[in-house]
């Protein structure tokens, strides 16, 4: 309840009041956080529900797999600006979008991710649902493996794509380790 309750205050003092419909009573805005609260509660229901069919052994594994496939190529946005000089935001959404082409032929292969989190009998009823594959592309791939990889697409692609097509015109000074410089404060401590 309180994952719940923290979901509707976010979504209606952030988002729903802030952006999209200012200027309404405390009564609308009550009755779209009670509407977030629902909306939550059913996609948090689904997803016991879904979990309760998974074959892994533990509910950590299954998190484990799943944060690995969703947050795949956050460290290496995170290290591509702060390691290195090259590139821009046209460099970073490259390696994104890469990362996500990544994640998607992950998802595709199925092996990684439905037979993964599925028992054989859901696995075999739900694993067609994208055709079948070209066998060059329907490698069997380890989910607790997408976020290695996905940080390494993701830093890779923007490195290479911000070396030979968007360097960064910006004053990186004190943004990355290589454009740092101390401070009389900093030498004098």
């Amino acid at each position: 309840d309180s994952s719940i309750n923290a979901i509707s205050t976010v979504g209606v003092v952030d988002i729903y009041r802030r952006h999209l419909v200012k200027g309404k009573g405390d009564r609308h805005y009550l009755l779209v956080a009670r509407l977030i609260a629902i909306v939550t509660g059913i996609v948090m229901v689904l997803g016991a529900i879904w979990f309760s069919m998974a074959d892994q052994k533990t509910l950590q594994d299954t998190t484990t797999a799943l944060t690995s496939i969703l947050s795949g190529g956050l460290l290496g946005l995170f290290l591509l600006g702060m390691l290195t000089t090259r590139g821009d935001g046209r460099a970073a959404a490259c390696g994104i979008f890469f990362t996500l082409m990544f994640t998607g032929w992950l998802i595709a292969t199925k092996k990684a991710f439905i037979i993964g989190f599925l028992s054989e009998s859901y696995a075999e009823k739900y694993s067609n649902f994208l055709g079948d594959l070209p066998e060059w592309l329907n490698k069997p791939f380890e989910a607790y493996y997408a976020g290695i990889i996905g940080n390494l697409v993701m830093f890779v692609v923007g490195y290479i794509i911000g070396l030979f097509l968007f360097s960064s015109k910006k004053d990186l000074t004190n943004l990355t380790i290589w454009t740092h410089v101390d401070t009389p404060e900093d030498i004098n401590n």
